[in-house]
C-alpha cells in the first residue's frame, strides 16, 4: 500500500474528480483499511503555511514531520498551485517540504476538458466573464498535463499517475494502490453522487448578459458578490443574525444559478468554440493524453 510510503499525498489536478475523492473515496478507503485520512479542511489548516509559500513561490523553511501512526491520505489540490501561471520550480517547493516521505498522487483529465471546466469555475466565482478575459489571464501551458509530469518525477522517487475516468471505473488502480477487493471496489464506486455540479450552456450565457446588463447601469456581478459578502450579521438580534446569514447564503449568484436557474430551465452541457489555434494546441494535448495508459505508477 502507498508504495512503501506511509503518506499518500493527493495534489490535484482541480477539476479531476477532487471532491468525489475527498467526500467519497478516501473516506470511505480509510475505513475498509483502517488507515487515516486528513480532508480539505483539516489539510488546509495543518499546511497552511506550505500552500501559501507555493502559491506565493516562496522557499518553505521547515520540513514535514512524518510523526503518523497509521498509514494516511492528504488531499488538497491546492499543493499542485493550478490557479497560477504555470511554474516548473512548484514541484520543487512541494519536494523542499515533503522531500521522500510522501507517495504522490496526481489525477489527471483530458486537457480540453479540464480547460472547459476550468473556465466554467472561473465564471461560477465570477472572476472572469468573458472567454477573452480568460484567456489573457490563462497561462495554458498548465493544460500540458502529461508534460508537466515531468517536472515532479525530477524529485518525487514514488509517483502515481491516474486519468479521472480511472477512479470511478478501474478496480486494477485500486488494488494495486490500496489492495482494495473487487467487491469493495464496487462498493466504493456505487454512489455516483455528482459532487459541484457546473453551470449549464445556458446558465452562462444568462450570467455573462446579466454580467452586461449590469455594466450599463454601473454595477457589475462581482460587486453584487462583494456586496452579499460584506453584510454584517454579527452583533445582531439573533432573528436579525439568522435572516442575514440566510440571505448571504440563498443570494449567492452561483447558490441561485445552481438551485433554482438550472432546476427550473434545464440547458445541455456548455461547450466552448475554440478559434484554430487553440483547437490544434488541445487536440495535441488530448492525443498525448489519449496514449497516457489509465494510470502509471514511477517507482525509483
Amino acid at each position: 500500500m502507498f508504495l512503501d510510503k506511509k503518506i499518500l499525498l493527493h495534489v490535484g489536478y482541480p477539476k479531476s474528480l477532487s471532491t468525489t475523492l475527498q467526500k467519497n473515496i478516501f473516506p470511505n478507503i480509510s475505513k475498509i483499511k483502517d488507515i487515516d485520512f486528513i480532508n480539505k479542511k483539516r489539510t488546509q489548516n495543518r499546511y497552511f503555511h506550505v500552500l501559501k509559500s507555493i502559491s506565493e513561490k516562496n522557499f518553505i523553511k521547515d520540513k514535514f514531520k512524518n510523526d503518523f501512526k497509521k498509514n494516511t491520505i492528504i488531499s488538497h489540490e491546492g499543493f499542485l498551485n493550478f490557479e497560477k501561471n504555470y511554474d516548473k520550480e512548484n514541484a520543487k517547493l512541494l519536494f523542499d517540504f515533503f522531500e521522500n516521505n510522501v507517495a504522490l498522487l496526481i489525477v489527471i483529465r483530458k486537457p480540453s476538458e479540464l480547460h472547459r471546466s476550468n473556465f466554467i469555475h472561473k465564471i461560477m466565482e465570477l472572476e472572469y466573464l468573458s472567454f477573452e478575459d480568460y484567456r489573457k489571464n490563462t497561462d495554458y501551458k498548465k493544460f500540458d498535463v502529461i508534460n508537466n509530469i515531468e517536472d515532479y518525477l525530477k524529485y518525487f522517487n514514488n509517483i502515481i499517475v491516474v486519468k479521472a475516468e480511472t477512479l470511478l471505473s478501474d478496480c486494477a488502480f485500486y488494488k494495486e494502490l490500496f489492495n482494495l477487493s473487487e467487491k469493495q471496489f464496487s462498493d466504493l464506486t456505487k454512489d455516483k453522487k455528482n459532487f459541484n455540479r457546473s453551470f449549464s450552456n445556458l446558465a452562462i450565457k444568462f450570467t455573462i448578459f446579466m454580467e452586461n446588463l449590469f455594466k450599463i447601469f454601473g454595477f457589475s456581478l462581482r460587486r453584487y458578490k462583494n456586496f452579499l459578502r460584506n453584510i454584517n450579521d454579527k452583533n445582531k438580534p439573533i432573528i436579525i443574525s439568522f435572516i442575514l446569514k440566510r440571505a448571504k447564503k440563498y443570494f449567492q449568484w452561483r447558490y441561485l444559478i445552481q438551485n433554482i436557474f438550472d432546476k427550473l430551465i434545464p440547458s445541455k452541457k456548455f461547450t466552448l468554440d475554440l478559434d484554430d489555434e487553440l483547437k490544434d494546441y488541445f487536440d495535441k494535448l488530448d492525443n498525448k493524453y489519449d496514449q497516457f495508459s489509465n494510470y502509471k505508477i514511477f517507482k525509483n
